[in-house]
């Protein structure tokens, strides 16, 4: 029989903080879950989400589109070459404000609500006709990161947005260095 030396309190705690370090380590070295996740949209599905192929939001895509940067990316090519309204870069926002963005065949303004202190309109002025008319705004932030919103249809080519002055939305288009897109 072989005798063994029960480990003192103090030493105990000791081998149980190297367990759970050396147990943190393996899970930190050996996660792939994040990868397999990513490994479940393709290309494929990535270029129907931007194409408008699979409808908007979609769970899986915009998780997978949150844990990996390629994917964002990747998606931002996808989307910011499909034809359509692509806005040029904001001049610098003075005071906080949200400045207009155009493009050739279009213009979005800002209004305060008069209704609703806490809301702003987000007014898109269509001067030209695109096919397939757009049906959500997206924003791009440097991160590649997708600000995106449903649009109701135009009426007498403008198109109107309320939403709230603390809004994602609102807050993407107030930094003039996003890339913004008519989808």
């Amino acid at each position: 029989m072989t005798r063994f030396k029960a480990p003192s309190a103090e030493a105990l705690v000791e081998i149980r903080q190297e367990f759970a370090a050396m147990g943190t380590y393996h899970d930190f070295v050996n996660a792939d879950s994040d990868e397999e996740f990513v490994k479940e949209i393709t290309m494929s599905d990535l270029y129907a989400y931007a194409t408008g192929g699979v409808s908007y939001p979609n769970s899986a895509i915009e998780a997978a589109l949150e844990r990996a940067a390629g994917l964002r990316s990747a998606f931002r090519r996808m989307v910011l070459a499909l034809p359509g309204y692509r806005f040029e870069r904001a001049a610098a926002a003075s005071a906080g404000g949200t400045l207009p963005r155009q493009t050739q065949g279009a213009e979005i303004k800002f209004s305060p609500s008069r209704a609703h202190d806490d809301r702003t309109y987000i007014i898109i002025e269509l001067k030209s006709s695109v096919e397939p008319i757009p049906n959500s705004l997206a924003v791009f932030d440097s991160e590649d990161r997708a600000v995106r919103v449903s649009l109701p249809p135009p009426q007498d080519s403008i198109i109107q947005l309320l939403v709230r002055k603390d809004s994602d939305i609102l807050r993407v288009l107030r930094d003039p260095d996003t890339d913004v897109v008519l989808m």
